[in-house]
C-alpha cells in the first residue's frame, strides 16, 4: 500500500455575517449560507445549521 497516495488536505472556514447568519467555505466549493429558522427569532436567510450536520435518511420512490 502507498499511504502517500491517499493523503488529503482539509480546509474549511466559517464567518458570521450578523445575527445568527454565517457562511461556510469548504475546500474550493461555493460558500454555503446558514441561518437559524424564524421560530428562533432569526431570519431563515439560509440553510438551518442542523441540516448541514445531521445525516438525513433519503427514501427513494
Amino acid at each position: 500500500m502507498k499511504p502517500e497516495v491517499a493523503a488529503t488536505a482539509w480546509r474549511a472556514a466559517a464567518t458570521r455575517s450578523g445575527g445568527f447568519r454565517s457562511e461556510a467555505r469548504i475546500r474550493d466549493l461555493d460558500p454555503v449560507a446558514s441561518d437559524e429558522p424564524l421560530s428562533l427569532n432569526a431570519t431563515a436567510a439560509g440553510v438551518d445549521p442542523r441540516d448541514l450536520s445531521v445525516p438525513h435518511t433519503v427514501q427513494l420512490a
